[in-house]
């Protein structure tokens, strides 16, 4: 009979403190909680903020758990959601010192 081995996928990337994948999964888990968050803002300042700290934490399940695809997409829209909100938070700022005070 011959042996048969099947791959497991990739080993999670390692480091100093090698990591656990209860370590990795919680990460995710986080990063999940914080876009579900994004869902329920109704103030796009809180939106805008949420999904950069859900990019960074999708950014490092993706390092940590070596998911090159959720990796990827949360480098890509990092900067588009920090540009939108600079963008949010300068025109607030205009909008400001466009009204008069009380």
């Amino acid at each position: 009979m011959p042996h048969c081995e099947f791959a497991a996928g990739p080993e999670p990337r390692q480091f100093a403190g090698a990591m656990s994948l209860n370590a990795v999964g919680d990460i995710g888990w986080c990063a999940c909680g914080l876009m579900l968050i994004t869902f329920c803002c109704k103030r796009v300042i809180w939106l805008r903020s949420f999904a950069v700290a859900a990019n960074l934490a999708f950014i490092a399940y993706g390092w940590f758990g070596d998911i090159a695809p959720v990796m990827t997409l949360h480098v890509v829209l990092l900067p588009i959601n920090l540009m939108r909100l600079a963008q949010v938070l300068q025109d607030r700022n205009r909008q400001r010192k466009l009204t008069p005070p009380n």
